[in-house]
């Protein structure tokens, strides 16, 4: 009899330590679970955050990653770089005598700033097609606060748009900050004489020191281009205001190997204006004509 008591008061203390451990593994459980949600219901918060009320302010602020300074109802907003007043865009419009009535093709629109000003200019149509995701939605939010009413703005590559191209040619395209982005820009440069006479550049270009020292060729046919590789490193990934390419990396032609791209596809006459260097090194501001009447500007 005390053998089997024995017995019984240690399966009892087994039981009750078993018990015990339970117990308080359920209420670590429990707090694991409460701190789940908790995190759960911030993230859901963070991704699709309460329905504000409806105004201008409240639809830009719903992108995040801007690059372009905007005033929305009296507000600046946006990032800090001033588009909207760029005096590059001036120069360019002057140089091909103005803009008024004029389809344009715009490459890489960003966040629609030069796309305003060639339409405040006069601009018939602008065809603006952005690579990047979050940009294009950028600009379609621009759209709808400013009233953008003669602007497309199409999501994809203008690489293929412009090679596969079959409609009227555009009376210029614009192709400001996009050139050092691609992996051939040769190629593409050859691909516009397909579709208009006049291009509007502005471009970073390779030198001794930028954007590496990765030396490369591109070709075009039997025509070959020297440059150097910009490697994005990942930054796409990592930033929603990322405003490169779309491949991980991308070549950036020598200056003269950019102009002879230009002038190898027709565009023989190049009106170009000096203009200093930005913080990743050399670029070049010129239009590139297959016609005779473009004008002699400084840049102002």
């Amino acid at each position: 009899m005390q053998t089997i008591r024995k017995l019984i008061k240690k399966v009892y203390h087994v039981l009750f330590s078993e018990h015990t451990r339970l117990r308080n593994e359920n209420t670590q459980l429990k707090s694991n679970i409460s701190t789940l949600e908790s995190q759960i219901s911030a993230l859901n918060k963070e991704l699709d955050p309460p329905t504000p009320i409806p105004s201008n302010e409240n639809m830009f602020l719903s992108m995040e990653g801007w690059s372009t300074q905007y005033t929305i109802d009296g507000k600046v907003m946006g990032g800090p770089v001033q588009l909207l007043t760029d005096k590059r865009m001036k120069w360019h419009i002057d140089v091909v005598g103005g803009v008024e009535g004029k389809r344009i093709l715009e490459l890489g629109p960003l966040e629609g700033a030069h796309t305003i000003t060639l339409i405040n200019h006069g601009a018939k149509e602008v065809v603006a097609i952005e690579g990047l995701r979050r940009a294009w939605l950028r600009c379609l939010v621009v759209k709808e606060i400013l009233q953008v009413q003669k602007a497309r703005f199409l999501y994809g590559d203008f690489c293929h748009y412009v090679k596969n191209y079959s409609g009227q040619p555009f009376d210029c395209v614009l192709a400001a900050g996009v050139l050092y982005h691609q992996t051939n820009p040769a190629e593409l440069i050859h691909d516009l004489a397909k579709v208009t006479d006049t291009v509007l550049v502005w471009s970073q270009v390779a030198n001794e020191t930028h954007p590496s020292q990765t030396l490369t060729t591109v070709n075009v046919g039997s025509k070959q281009y020297k440059g150097k590789i910009n490697d994005y490193s990942g930054a796409r990934a990592t930033s929603a205001g990322y405003c490169g390419g779309v491949h991980p990396i991308a070549v950036w032609l020598f200056p003269d190997d950019m102009r002879q791209a230009f002038i190898d596809a027709g565009f023989v006459h190049i009106v170009e204006e000096p203009i200093a260097n930005t913080i990743h090194g050399q670029s070049l501001l010129f239009v590139a004509s297959k016609k005779t009447n473009l004008k002699k500007i400084p840049l102002s």
